[in-house]
């Protein structure tokens, strides 16, 4: 099961799109002695003209470091492109480095988000996302965005174990509005077409965002509670009277990994295409990301494609994935639509999330035949447990263990002397706990 550190929203649009992989949070938190705070981020929030090898949080508590995460996403593309990053932790867990896997786009608008709670359990709040400006000459008045966003969003999210359906899991509602940097505003409400008002919640971000969220296991309840129509926001110290964002999406269909069994015994070293059923329900202007993390910490992507909601697979190439390492896998499939009125865009997506598990096998390279001794090397992910069987049959039941051993480098030699007796030697090769 994947319990945390994972995409949540699809987007469309640009700085709204920022949020396009944010895991879905509670606002409304009650809390007890210390709350979890970023206290620190380099580069800081709005820095310009930066070029940073890496993105450094300090937190104010220790950290559960298997649910606290950062997403980062580059603003300007349409939709947004996540850029994925690898995440080192200090001994205290106060400190995340986030480390782009290529190097952050420049010049361009970078937009974090953090998510994730502390030992105790409580989540983070305060500041927890903020935007840095790469490149010579870059900053908020030649990047940011000059028009304000409205947007409604909906996702379902499932959960793939095995071949059959994927199951569901959690359904997430989200409004949020993003001022254009030259208007502020006092309040924002929303009316849903159930009749309910409700306020959203500011943002200490810039420009400044308003929010409210809401989420569940029930997907029925939450379609009731977010059904299709009109929503009103009525922003309350800028100029727009009442905008309306109509909700009339199709629903997408649960996302289902056609090839589940092959993507559990994926031979990193050859080229693996990902096949999916078809994107039923599709609108025009619907589309499909796939994202391949490290299992425990899906901050670090290691894949990620944004495709046609017409395609049905995409090939991962060679290499891209460690040998007998375990990975999260989220397939989305997103129908969105909007209207751009000049001073504030409209906008309005409705998304389905798949996630499921893809597996590597162990690599068995090198084999070499020496004084009476075989040596092989196997390959795996640095630190993984190995052990190394053989047989004299391929017989069930006749597999002997030769050697267990912890592969630090991700690389280990195995030698091995067999008798003058035995005519035929198989060996294999399996992750230990």
């Amino acid at each position: 099961m994947f319990l945390n550190c994972v995409p949540r929203f699809v987007r469309t649009s640009k700085a709204a799109g920022c949020l396009a992989f944010a895991a879905a949070m509670s606002f409304l938190t009650s809390v007890k002695a210390q709350i979890p705070t970023i206290v620190a981020v380099v580069p800081a929030n709005e820095a310009t003209d930066v070029s940073p090898t890496a993105v450094v949080f300090t937190f104010s508590e220790t950290m559960d470091t298997n649910a606290t995460m950062a997403t980062f996403q580059e603003v300007s593309n349409a939709p947004p492109a996540t850029l994925p990053t690898s995440a080192v932790w200090s001994a205290d867990a106060k400190t995340l480095t986030c480390t782009p896997i290529s190097p952050f786009p420049s010049p361009d608008e970078i937009f974090w988000y953090a998510k994730g709670k502390d030992t105790l359990g409580k989540k983070l709040q305060g500041q927890i996302e903020g935007v840095f400006y790469t490149g010579s000459g870059s900053g908020a008045d030649s990047n940011r965005q000059a028009y304000t966003e409205f947007n409604i969003e909906i996702q379902r999210s499932y959960q793939q174990e095995d071949v059959g359906l994927p199951m569901p899991a959690e359904g997430v509602a989200r409004a949020s509005v993003f001022l254009a940097p030259d208007l502020t505003a006092s309040a924002v409400s929303l009316a849903q077409p159930t009749g309910v008002v409700t306020n959203l919640f500011s943002n200490l971000a810039v420009p400044p965002v308003f929010w409210v969220e809401d989420s569940g296991t029930n997907l029925a309840a939450l379609e009731a509670a977010w059904p299709d129509g009109p929503y009103l926001f009525d922003v309350q110290g800028a100029a727009f009277g009442t905008v309306t964002v109509e909700l009339d999406l199709s629903k997408p269909s649960p996302p289902h990994v056609a090839n589940f069994a092959a993507a559990q015994g994926v031979d990193p070293a050859q080229a693996f295409t990902l096949r999916w059923d078809t994107f039923t329900n599709a609108a025009r202007t619907g589309g499909i990301t796939v994202y391949v993390a490290n299992s425990g910490n899906s901050s670090e992507g290691v894949f990620s494609t944004n495709l046609p909601s017409t395609v049905q697979s995409v090939t991962i190439p060679p290499n891209t994935l460690q040998a007998g390492a375990n990975y999260n896998g989220i397939l989305i499939f997103n129908n969105s639509s909007g209207t751009n009125e000049g001073v504030y865009a409209a906008l309005a997506s409705q998304s389905a999330v798949t996630y499921f598990p893809l597996s590597t096998v162990l690599g068995l390279s090198n084999a070499a035949w020496s004084d009476g001794t075989f040596s092989f090397d196997v390959t795996s992910a640095p630190g993984q447990t190995v052990i190394i069987e053989y047989s004299a049959t391929l017989q069930a039941g006749s597999w002997i263990t030769l050697v267990t051993t912890n592969s630090v480098s991700g690389r280990v030699t195995i030698p091995d002397t067999p008798p003058n007796t035995s005519p035929y030697r198989f060996y294999r090769a399996r992750p230990g706990s």
